[in-house]
Order: structure tokens, then C-alpha cells, then sequence
């Protein structure tokens, strides 16, 4: 079943800056098809996830598509959640196939089951935040944040993230956000930090 893109320059950029996440790697390895080269596998996995975002949460890009963009899911519904559940798993099997879904499944579960202990069920995700690497320490992090977190802090809603890389804690630290959880994902064997940020 051949893709189809709707942000692909994005997607791209968020391949840029998230191309050595373990997280990411760990999906693209065990996927099916190996002639395809990882970053046309991870720029299908990231556009769908703007899809994704902008269907069930928010996406906020800049004029220039390529430079990043943040992706949030916002709380749902029993429904909507398992209906999102389906989506993600049947685009990871037609895409990537068994295996990068078995991974997947597994890395996810676990993590949602570590987190269930901080997060509570009105708390807003931060899927993904990327800039493209060219683009960093411009400020453009910051920017693609902002809108969400105005509103946020306009609805009172806390707002978290994962992340396994130790040096973004700092980032998130000057946008508000503490560490509420630090834990060692058994499937990647890293450290992952899961932050929360209070509406001010």
C-alpha cells in the first residue's frame, strides 16, 4: 500500500532532528521492508503523525514548514482513544509491518503504564516537538510552543512530555516544566525523563 503525504517537508524536518531517538530507531529496525531507506520510513511515521495531531489534538508549524513543528494529542474519549489506538497500529502494520508494531506496542504499553502514577487523564501530551537541525538555538522551540501553552495556561490545564534525551530537560525547565518521573524503558534500556509543566 503506497503512502500518501500530506505535510512531507515537515515530516522531513522532523526526520532531521529525530533521527538518532531511540525510540524511532527501535521502530524503524524491526520494520519489514529494508530496501526502503529509514528516513523514508520515519518521514511516513511522522507525517502521519501530524495527521494524527491535527485530528485528534493540535498541530503548530511555522510559516516555513521546514523548520519543525510541535504535535499534541489533547484528552478523548474511551471512543475516540481506542479509535486513534487503531489508526497508529494499522498504519504501523501496513507500513512497517508486525514486528515494528510488536515493538511499538510493547515500548508504548509500558511507558503508559510507568506514567499512569504522575499523569492524570485531563493532562494535554506533547507528542513530538522538533526543530530541524539547522534551525536550532534560534529560539523556533519556543515559538512553536507558545500558542499551546497560552492556552493552557488560559484553560488551567497541566500539559507533559517524554523525552530520552537528558540535555532537552534544561529547555523544558525554562518553559516551566518539572521532572515527575525518571525511569529506565526495558525495551530501549534508556533513561526516560516524563515532565510536567503547571498552568501559570
Amino acid at each position: 500500500m503506497e503512502y500518501q503525504f500530506t505535510h512531507k517537508s515537515t515530516a522531513e524536518a522532523l526526520y532531521n532532528a529525530f533521527q538518532a531517538e531511540p525510540f524511532y530507531l527501535a521502530i524503524t529496525k524491526a520494520r519489514n521492508n529494508q530496501q526502503e531507506s529509514e528516513k523514508e520510513a520515519l518521514t511516513k511515521y511522522f507525517d502521519f503523525s501530524i495527521q494524527e495531531a491535527k485530528k485528534y489534538g493540535n498541530y503548530s508549524t511555522l510559516d516555513n514548514p521546514l523548520v519543525g513543528a510541535s504535535l499534541w494529542h489533547q484528552p478523548r474519549t474511551d471512543e475516540i482513544y481506542e479509535q486513534q489506538a487503531r489508526e497508529k497500529k494499522a498504519f504501523l502494520k501496513n507500513h512497517f509491518g508486525a514486528e515494528s508494531l510488536a515493538v511499538y506496542k510493547k515500548i508504548a504499553h509500558g511507558m503508559e503504564t510507568m506514567e499512569e502514577t504522575v499523569i492524570e487523564d485531563h493532562y494535554w501530551y506533547l507528542s513530538i516537538l522538533a526543530v530541524a537541525k539547522e534551525y536550532q538555538g534560534q529560539g523556533f522551540g519556543r515559538q512553536l510552543l507558545a500558542p499551546v501553552l497560552a492556552e493552557a495556561d488560559r484553560l488551567n490545564t497541566p500539559t507533559f512530555l517524554e523525552t530520552f534525551t537528558e540535555v532537552n530537560l534544561i529547555f523544558y525547565e525554562k518553559l516551566g516544566y518539572e521532572v515527575a518521573l525518571e525511569y529506565v524503558e526495558p525495551v530501549l534500556n534508556k533513561t526516560c525523563w516524563v515532565l510536567v509543566r503547571q498552568p501559570t
